[in-house]
């Protein structure tokens, strides 16, 4: 419950407090008229009351009844208004009964506690002392007024005072004990809107967690259960409440097995289904034997290709470790190799020897800078490639890398409107790979070989100028 609803639900509580008072009151002047006019009144009240005016005010005060309960069930004037005008005629009314009937020392005076209690309860503070201290002056103003105007021997101040003061700590006890249950009442709401929004943010991450997770309780009875599990198990969203045997016999086998061999929370119970194998990992929520079981699900296959994720991950920085430490040695071989180049080696068989340190020394740089290039897994960023310029210009860098004989690279066929979208450094890669290979495994030197491009675009494609499609070729 949040603080907007709150307050609604407090006001329509006040009202029906309030129609209470209304009761109250219809019963305490119903019983007043009964005892009046019944034989014994006499006895009931005092020697020194004055019929007639009783007689007066009690009619007055059940005719005032009526309209007092008609305001509260039309909820019409205003509440606080209301309260204030009822206390007003309960204090009023109950202390002429009291003159009337013979004073204090009749006890009539103990009915203006349940109005007073039940009004500070309903007003702040300071108003409810205000109604105590009211009917505490209409109390001690009746005994003033009788020790004036009637011919009695003794008054009661003594008593009148002593209820006055009852009347006070009435009127501040009600409204003591009205704040804390008020603020009781808002701690709780405030909780419970905690409680609930924690609920729904479980329950939200239940709905989205990857692994199934189903409640059991004792019986095996489905409590709850997420999407994920209804996907794994193969069984309806609406199953909760079922019998787990009925729905899924198989994971019931397993959950009765792990019952009778207790086994560790961590360690997972293979559950074979018609296509699957499931990894079920089975839990108490408490050590008690009858409390519910937390089951959670997995995809054995799932989880052995996360598995083999891990190990590719964990090798391919192996991999990238191992290439960094390649690369040092491999920079000083060849540092080394052109230094003695540079001092012209006379006999053919030292240059000979040069030129297979010089070769073999870039092909594993090569090697190493693509195992480099897998393990870092770069960002793929394309580009418009207008492709004959670019397949052109990558002709001639890769030409000129080669150290031996190149071969030659025709892009004669390649449309000039041909444009292409693609990362420029993989595409090039791709072609320095495929070039490489032809060069390796065509069976005629380099210089003899000669690789054919061509590209345009697909006549029933329907593609624009933009779309683009390549062909290569690789005449010997």
């Amino acid at each position: 419950m949040d603080t907007a609803s709150s307050k609604p639900a407090a006001r329509a509580e006040s009202w029906r407090s309030l129609l209470l008072l209304a009761a109250y009151r219809w019963v305490i002047v119903i019983f007043l008229v009964v005892t009046y006019y019944s034989e014994r009144a006499r006895e009931f009240f005092s020697e020194r009351m004055q019929p007639e005016l009783f007689e007066i005010v009690i009619l007055g005060y059940l005719l005032l009844c009526l309209p007092t309960t008609t305001t509260v069930l039309l909820r019409w004037p205003r509440l606080t208004l209301q309260l204030y005008a009822q206390a007003f005629i309960d204090v009023m009314a109950i202390t002429a009964l009291i003159y009337a009937a013979g004073g204090v020392r009749t006890g009539l005076g103990m009915m203006l506690l349940a109005p007073i209690a039940a009004t500070s309860m309903l007003l702040p503070r300071r108003q409810g002392i205000l109604i105590g201290a009211l009917a505490t002056l209409a109390l001690l103003s009746e005994e003033v007024w009788r020790s004036l105007h009637l011919d009695t021997e003794t008054s009661d101040f003594v008593q009148a005072g002593m209820l006055g003061l009852l009347y006070l700590l009435a009127a501040w006890l009600a409204n003591a004990l009205a704040a804390r249950a008020s603020a009781g009442e808002a701690l709780a709401a405030r909780r419970k809107l905690a409680l609930d929004n924690l609920a729904q943010i479980n329950e939200r991450i239940i709905a989205h967690l990857q692994v199934g997770v189903l409640l059991l309780d004792e019986e095996g009875r489905i409590r709850l259960l997420n999407q994920a599990a209804c996907q794994l198990l193969n069984i309806r969203p609406g199953a909760s409440g079922r019998l787990l045997s009925s729905e899924v016999p198989a994971l019931f086998a397993s959950l009765e097995n792990w019952r009778r061999r207790p086994l560790s929370d961590s360690e997972p119970v293979t559950t074979e289904m018609a296509d699957r194998i499931l990894l079920a990992h089975f839990s108490r929520l408490a050590p008690a034997p009858s409390s519910p079981t937390l089951v959670f699900i997995e995809d054995a296959g799932r989880a052995s290709e996360q598995a083999q994720q891990m190990k590719l991950a964990a090798l391919g920085r192996l991999t990238a470790s191992i290439a960094h430490e390649i690369r040092n040695p491999l920079a000083a071989i060849s540092h080394a190799s052109q230094l003695l180049s540079e001092n012209a080696p006379a006999l053919a068989q030292e240059r000979r020897l040069l030129d297979i340190i010089h070769r073999h020394t870039a092909r594993i740089n090569t090697i190493v800078e693509e195992m480099l290039g897998l393990s870092r897994r770069d960002q793929t960023v394309p580009q418009t490639l207008c492709l004959r310029p670019w397949l052109e210009q990558l002709a001639r860098e890769y030409r000129e890398a080669l150290l031996t004989a190149a071969p030659r690279i025709d892009c004669e066929s390649v449309s000039p409107a041909v444009e292409i979208r693609a990362d420029p450094g993989q595409l090039a890669q791709v072609l320095h790979n495929l070039w490489d290979n032809s060069v390796a495994h065509s069976g005629l030197p380099p210089d003899k070989l000669m690789i054919q491009l061509s590209a345009d675009v697909w006549p029933d494609s329907g593609c624009t100028s933009r779309a683009s499609c390549a062909n290569a070729t690789m005449p010997s």
